[in-house]
């Protein structure tokens, strides 16, 4: 098992979300297997094209989660946000 810590993002959204969400981003989180991440190939979680080890986790159909993988008994949660929050800023881009 490992250590789960908190961005400073990370809990300002976590304060805004549902009982059920919170359940499902700590699912999400357990369900996880760092130890392989690296070559897992997973529906739920991609690398990020960055220099950090970051991931994007999709928690439930609407949430969405940034991870850090800070070593291998610890990842950090960098931000939280809904997958139409995701599409405000992909259009805003454009």
């Amino acid at each position: 098992m490992y250590k789960v810590t908190m961005h400073r993002r990370a809990r300002i959204a976590l304060d805004t979300l549902s009982t059920e969400e919170k359940n499902n981003l700590t699912q999400a989180l357990n369900n996880l297997d760092i130890s392989a991440i690296g070559n897992a190939v997973a529906e739920n979680i991609k690398r990020m094209d960055t220099e950090e080890p970051l991931y994007f986790l999709k928690v439930d159909s609407e949430l969405r989660a940034i991870i850090q993988i800070n070593s291998p008994e610890e990842i950090e949660v960098m931000d939280i946000f809904t997958q139409e929050r995701l599409k405000l800023f992909s259009t805003a881009k454009k």
